[in-house]
């Protein structure tokens, strides 16, 4: 299992993704939209052994969660 931290933000998005045991796997930036979004898939696949099994946190930019 890995997890996942987003950084919301307009332009680019700060990421974290961590194993089970705290340790940091990648740091990156992603560009917003599908690129972006390609981008954090394919690294999540590169590291997670089921990517299915992943957990996401992100900040979002209004309101609640």
């Amino acid at each position: 299992m890995v997890f996942v931290g987003i950084d919301w933000s307009e332009e680019p998005h700060e990421v974290e993704v961590m194993a089970e045991s705290g340790q940091r796997l990648r740091s990156l930036r992603v560009a917003h939209g599908v690129e972006g979004l390609t981008k954090l898939q394919a690294t999540i696949a590169e590291v997670a052994s089921d990517p299915a099994r992943s957990w996401w946190g992100w900040s979002p930019t209004t309101g609640c969660w």
